[in-house]
């Protein structure tokens, strides 16, 4: 009886691992399939998919589809082209609706027309949730070494770091809520170390340190051409809530929040408020670049130290300030800082 236990139990293991590798085989089959099937679809709406080689990989604890030579074109004037040496994509057999791409190897985005450019990306990685309809619920994208050029053989922008988070999921309380209130998705984006190309030269010098937001898209959108449903998306009162907005350059530190939407005319309008600080090191910037006379910057210094107010945590002074936009214009308070560039949408 013993030594019949014994056996018993090499025997269930066995064939334990003959039904995991039957599942294992089966599920890369599927992802396989579905890969493909994704493909066909997005080609169906106007997409260009292209890919050399599919093979699936990672048995026993993972499944990792290896796409050589992917590229990418979406269905828009300017042509955007993504395209990379590999693309690996992996998932776990018991989370379908999870999947992890990564490009290790360095990938480009090109795209034509009057603004035509080119990115070259380092190492890329994205995660992202899917929905019953293979639709992408939830998507977290994090880039190194980003060089972008604007014409593509110009002198380029560097950035060490691009990080952001899209979702499309909706609070529970929507249920009541009206729908141009209603979130339509969600994004937080974070870029650190922007450098400007060469030849340009701000005041307050060619290192952005840090950009982020965090907003929100409310109202109901639909699918179709950007014009035409970001125009339907504004006539039903949609707008984004900039719940934060930060940037830190040079000496200038700012944060703030507000509200956007779309004019006429399809071009960004709204109001935001803005907290800065380090003012007093920033006029004195501008003051040394020749932007500001030295005159006009002392009076500007002590104009700002008025209105200027202490967080009660600590810290250096803070201001806050109106900006507005509007009319292709951004203003800060009554005065019109510099001219927006107009966004064609088709």
């Amino acid at each position: 009886m013993l030594r019949r236990k014994i056996l018993i139990v090499p025997a269930a293991l066995a064939v334990a691992a003959a039904l995991y590798g039957a599942a294992w085989l089966y599920a890369a089959q599927r992802l396989e399939a579905g890969i493909a099937a994704w493909a066909e679809a997005r080609r169906a709406e106007g997409w260009r998919i292209e890919y050399a080689s599919l093979a699936v990989e990672g048995f026993p604890l993972r499944l990792r589809a290896r796409i050589a030579q992917p590229a990418a074109t979406a269905p828009r004037p300017s042509e955007p082209r993504w395209s990379a040496p590999v693309l690996l994509a992996d998932l776990v057999p018991w989370r379908p609706d999870r999947i992890l791409l990564h490009a290790p190897q360095p990938s480009t985005v090109e795209w034509a027309g009057p603004a035509a450019g080119r990115a070259e990306l380092g190492r890329a990685r994205a995660r992202a949730r899917l929905a019953r309809n293979g639709h992408v619920e939830r998507a977290e994208l994090a880039i190194d070494d980003v060089a972008l050029a604007t014409p593509p053989d110009g002198p380029p922008a560097i950035v060490n770091r691009i990080a952001a988070t899209v979702g499309r999921e909706r609070p529970a309380e929507d249920a009541g809520t009206p729908a141009h209130r209603r979130v339509a998705f969600t994004v937080k984006g974070e870029m650190l170390g922007l450098t400007l190309p060469e030849g340009v030269e701000p005041a307050l010098g060619r290192t952005v340190g840090r950009i982020a937001l965090d907003a929100q898209m409310l109202g109901e959108t639909a699918p179709g051409r950007p014009a035409v449903a970001l125009a339907a998306w504004r006539d039903s009162g949609g707008t984004v809530e900039v719940r934060q907005f930060a940037l830190g350059w040079g000496p200038l530190i700012a944060d703030g929040d507000g509200t956007l939407a779309l004019d006429a005319a399809l071009q960004p309008e709204g109001a935001l408020t803005a907290r800065i600080a380090g003012f007093d090191a920033t006029v004195e910037t501008l003051v040394a670049a020749g932007i500001v006379k030295a005159r006009h910057g002392v009076l500007i210094g002590y104009a700002l130290n008025a209105l200027a107010k202490r967080p009660e945590g600590g810290g250096p002074p803070v201001i806050e300030a109106p900006i507005t936009l509007q009319g292709g214009r951004l203003f800060i308070g009554p005065v019109a800082l510099l001219p927006l560039p107009r966004i064609d949408w088709r």
